[in-house]
């Protein structure tokens, strides 16, 4: 993953997040955590994830999705999974 990659996937999440949470973007950071975002809760996470596979075009192994603890590893993980 490059640095590039991750500042483009880092826009792209951020913007789905603030999109599908109905928040600005300015308020999705990486340090972001399920308590910062009103509305976020366990129903709505997995919405979420389904919504950034979607539109970005991959799939999560479902292992991985419950190590996430914020927004960065989220983040670090559709880097990954786009090649980015």
């Amino acid at each position: 993953m490059t640095d590039t990659g991750r500042a483009v996937a880092a826009d792209r999440v951020r913007a789905i997040i603030a999109d599908f949470f109905s928040v600005p973007v300015a308020a999705v950071s990486d340090d972001t955590v399920v308590d910062d975002i009103p509305g976020w809760d366990s129903t709505t996470h997995v919405g979420l994830i389904l919504e950034v596979e979607d539109r970005l075009g991959i799939e999560f192994d479902v292992a991985r999705i419950t190590a996430f603890r914020d927004v960065g590893d989220l983040i670090d993980e559709c880097a990954r999974a786009c090649g980015e």
